[in-house]
């Protein structure tokens, strides 16, 4: 019987695009990054991001077409934000 030598699996274009997100040298320093919702959309899917920073402790926030995220555990505080217009 031949020993095989087993070929890894190619990764998938969204593997791919996760692991170029978060091997930037701001990611791996616990720094903020920075990716549009339509960017995250159309590469990976917004669930399996979002799944993915919770995997990781890190958290984000969005505006607009913005996302931003915290690669580190540090609390996150809305420094200042606008009175929330409330119509009856």
């Amino acid at each position: 019987m031949k020993d095989f030598i087993q070929t890894p699996t190619p990764k998938t274009s969204a593997e791919l695009w996760l692991d170029r997100t978060f091997s930037c040298k701001t990611a791996l320093s616990g720094g903020v990054i920075k990716r549009s919702v339509s960017e995250v959309q159309s590469s990976i899917g917004r669930e399996r991001f979002l799944s993915e920073i919770k995997k990781r402790g890190f958290q984000a926030v969005e505006n607009g077409d913005d996302m931003v995220i915290f690669c580190n555990r540090n609390p996150v505080r809305l420094a200042m934000a606008r009175p929330t217009l409330v119509l009856s």
